[in-house]
């Protein structure tokens, strides 16, 4: 299974990098359904928070959007990540669990300060 990712960014193309000076387009991540805990897991097509922290870690700029916010998971990467986050959820139950998951990581880096 794969999962198409858009990013933009404003200006000119800038690589994502990889940590070893090179380029590539793609992540080789476990799907969530075979090595997640049920309980875990609030959201039907929720990510592993491992995939949006490689994203944002290896890209530039410091503020993420995500239209599509679903259970926060990009969200919660951004703010590990010291990035500003802006997001949206029309699903008031999914916007319920984004908020909450927020709110538990902003607080978790602030005990952390």
């Amino acid at each position: 299974m794969s999962e198409p990712i858009l990013l933009f960014n404003k200006g000119g193309r800038t690589p994502m990098l990889n940590g070893e000076g090179t380029t590539h387009n793609y992540f080789v991540i476990p799907t969530p359904q075979s090595n997640w805990n049920l309980e875990q897991k609030e959201h039907p097509a929720q990510w592993p928070e491992l995939l949006p922290r490689c994203i944002l870690s290896r890209t530039p700029g410091d503020v993420v959007l995500d239209p599509f916010m679903g259970s926060g998971t990009t969200g919660v990467a951004a703010l590990r990540l010291g990035r500003n986050f802006i997001g949206f959820e029309r699903d008031p139950k999914y916007h319920a669990i984004a908020m909450k998951r927020l709110r538990a990581a902003r607080e978790q880096l602030e005990l952390c300060a």
